[in-house]
Protein backbone atom coordinates (compact mmCIF):
# COMPACT_ATOMS: atom_id res chain seq x y z
CA UNK A 1 0.00 0.00 0.00
CA UNK A 2 0.73 3.25 -1.14
CA UNK A 3 0.17 6.33 1.14
CA UNK A 4 -0.68 9.43 -0.23
CA UNK A 5 -2.07 12.29 0.36
CA UNK A 6 -6.05 13.56 0.06
CA UNK A 7 -4.67 16.09 -2.38
CA UNK A 8 -3.14 13.54 -4.47
CA UNK A 9 -5.93 10.89 -4.30
CA UNK A 10 -8.52 13.34 -5.12
CA UNK A 11 -6.62 14.78 -8.06
CA UNK A 12 -6.19 10.99 -9.46
CA UNK A 13 -9.95 10.95 -9.17
CA UNK A 14 -10.92 13.67 -11.07
CA UNK A 15 -8.24 12.53 -13.37
CA UNK A 16 -9.47 9.30 -13.95
CA UNK A 17 -13.37 10.39 -14.03
CA UNK A 18 -12.44 13.34 -17.04
CA UNK A 19 -11.83 10.17 -19.09
CA UNK A 20 -15.45 8.91 -18.24
CA UNK A 21 -14.27 5.39 -17.68
CA UNK A 22 -16.34 2.04 -17.86
CA UNK A 23 -14.61 1.33 -14.43
CA UNK A 24 -13.93 3.77 -11.59
CA UNK A 25 -11.31 4.06 -8.76
CA UNK A 26 -11.83 2.99 -5.59
CA UNK A 27 -9.83 4.67 -2.54
CA UNK A 28 -9.12 4.67 1.31
CA UNK A 29 -9.35 7.45 3.03
CA UNK A 30 -7.67 7.37 6.82
CA UNK A 31 -8.80 9.74 9.30
CA UNK A 32 -6.50 11.01 12.11
CA UNK A 33 -7.21 9.73 15.94
CA UNK A 34 -7.48 12.93 17.48
CA UNK A 35 -9.98 13.82 14.56
CA UNK A 36 -12.53 12.28 17.41
CA UNK A 37 -13.97 12.70 20.78
CA UNK A 38 -13.22 8.97 21.88
CA UNK A 39 -10.75 5.96 20.71
CA UNK A 40 -11.79 3.95 17.31
CA UNK A 41 -9.52 1.23 15.89
CA UNK A 42 -7.73 1.80 12.49
CA UNK A 43 -10.52 0.10 10.75
CA UNK A 44 -13.35 2.18 12.17
CA UNK A 45 -11.30 5.52 10.65
CA UNK A 46 -10.57 4.17 7.37
CA UNK A 47 -13.31 4.96 4.23
CA UNK A 48 -13.62 3.59 1.06
CA UNK A 49 -14.41 5.77 -0.95
CA UNK A 50 -15.14 5.43 -5.32
CA UNK A 51 -13.78 8.17 -8.00
CA UNK A 52 -18.03 7.58 -9.11
CA UNK A 53 -19.02 10.10 -6.23
CA UNK A 54 -19.98 13.63 -7.74
CA UNK A 55 -17.14 15.74 -5.91
CA UNK A 56 -14.54 13.87 -8.26
CA UNK A 57 -16.52 13.94 -12.24
CA UNK A 58 -16.95 17.63 -13.82
CA UNK A 59 -20.84 18.58 -14.71
CA UNK A 60 -22.40 17.25 -12.04
CA UNK A 61 -25.68 19.07 -10.48
CA UNK A 62 -23.94 18.70 -6.89
CA UNK A 63 -21.38 17.54 -4.31
CA UNK A 64 -21.20 14.99 -2.32
CA UNK A 65 -18.97 11.90 -0.93
CA UNK A 66 -20.86 8.56 -0.07
CA UNK A 67 -18.31 5.96 1.70
CA UNK A 68 -17.98 3.61 4.12
CA UNK A 69 -15.79 2.54 6.30
CA UNK A 70 -13.82 -0.84 6.79
CA UNK A 71 -15.60 -2.55 9.53
CA UNK A 72 -18.81 -2.05 8.63
CA UNK A 73 -19.92 0.27 11.59
CA UNK A 74 -20.66 3.46 9.30
CA UNK A 75 -22.18 1.98 6.11
CA UNK A 76 -23.59 4.84 4.71
CA UNK A 77 -22.27 8.09 5.11
CA UNK A 78 -21.86 11.96 3.43
CA UNK A 79 -18.08 12.13 3.88
CA UNK A 80 -17.50 15.39 2.81
CA UNK A 81 -19.71 17.04 5.84
CA UNK A 82 -16.95 15.64 8.09
CA UNK A 83 -13.91 16.19 6.29
CA UNK A 84 -11.85 19.04 7.25
CA UNK A 85 -10.66 19.05 3.68
CA UNK A 86 -13.84 19.49 2.13
CA UNK A 87 -16.75 21.15 3.59
CA UNK A 88 -16.64 19.93 7.32
CA UNK A 89 -14.90 23.19 9.28
CA UNK A 90 -12.72 23.51 11.56
CA UNK A 91 -13.55 20.93 13.85
CA UNK A 92 -14.18 18.49 11.56
CA UNK A 93 -12.08 14.99 10.79
CA UNK A 94 -8.77 15.40 9.16
CA UNK A 95 -7.32 13.01 6.88
CA UNK A 96 -3.92 11.40 8.02
CA UNK A 97 -3.13 9.71 4.32
CA UNK A 98 -5.14 7.86 1.57
CA UNK A 99 -4.39 5.25 -0.53
CA UNK A 100 -5.74 3.51 -3.48
CA UNK A 101 -7.64 -0.36 -3.12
Amino acid sequence: MEKITYGELKALFLQHEGTRPEKHLTGCIVFTENSFEKPYPLESRSYVVSSDNKAYRSCMGGYSIFAHNLDGSDPHIRLEAYMAEERGGKDSWRVEYCYLM
